[in-house]
């Protein structure tokens, strides 16, 4: 298995501010080894049979997806809710 790191930009729900997420801050706030990470942005990447893809998350929830699920952050309304999230980030708290 490897992640797929996707940068962007998101808007916090706590301050509605715009915050730049790059990959290596993803693969922190996930909580997973930058090493085993790939980026999706990018020209020469390609899809592999276990590929995780992570993102940023205008909630600042970092939890991974469960096992089976291949996207991180794109949860929406009670499955995010139903899913326990350690990995509660405040995007206004994150370094700039």
């Amino acid at each position: 298995m490897r992640y797929v790191l996707y940068p962007g930009w998101v808007t916090s729900k706590n301050d509605g501010d715009q915050h730049f997420i790059g990959g290596p801050r993803i693969a922190r706030l996930y909580g997973v080894d930058i090493r085993e990470c790939v980026f999706g942005d990018m020209n020469d990447y390609k899809e592999q049979d276990g590929d995780v893809h992570l993102r940023p998350n205008y909630n600042g929830d970092y939890t991974l997806p469960p096992a089976g699920r291949k996207e991180g952050a794109v949860l929406t309304g009670t499955e995010a809710e139903d899913i326990i999230a350690d990995r509660k980030i405040d995007h206004t708290k994150l370094e700039r």
